[in-house]
């Protein structure tokens, strides 16, 4: 994580506190409603596409990028870049710039396994040129969040 990002996430969680000082409520109670966000976020994609996008086990995004990702270098990324329309790559990295997610092809409903996991190439990416997506700063927030309550 950048310093820029990492100071961002800093400013946010700092937020959160202050917010849950505000309302009155502890910070489990706090964690327990951002759980409920992250769930009504997986049945709305589950509706949208008929699949849970989000699988159990908080597992939101893909560790490394695949061997054949499109937004990679290698050779099989290349070869699967090709094999798309022209344009597609431009517009994946432009979307991701506007803070839109990406999912890997391996996991989408169409190409995959349906577990409809972020990209990691589409995440390293978006790291590369300071970009986000909503999504993908509540699950890291969930993530860290779930981390500092365990024992």
């Amino acid at each position: 994580m950048k310093k820029t990002d990492l100071a961002k996430f800093e400013k946010a969680l700092l937020d959160i506190v202050r917010a849950t000082e505000a309302v009155k409520c502890s910070f489990d109670d706090f964690i327990a409603g951002l759980e409920l966000i992250e769930e009504g976020i997986r049945e709305r994609r589950q509706q949208a596409r008929g699949g849970d996008a989000m699988p159990r086990g908080h597992q939101w995004r893909m560790i490394h990028p695949c061997s054949d990702c499109p937004l990679s270098e290698s050779a099989a990324g290349l070869h699967l870049r090709r094999s798309l329309h022209p344009g597609r790559v431009a517009e994946i990295k432009r979307s991701l710039r506007q803070g839109k997610t990406f999912m890997c092809h391996k996991t989408t409903d169409e190409t995959g396994n349906g577990s409809n996991l972020l990209c990691a190439g589409g995440l390293d990416y978006c790291e590369s040129v300071g970009a986000s997506s909503n999504y993908q700063r509540v699950c890291q927030t969930l993530d860290w969040l779930r981390e500092q309550r365990k024992p």
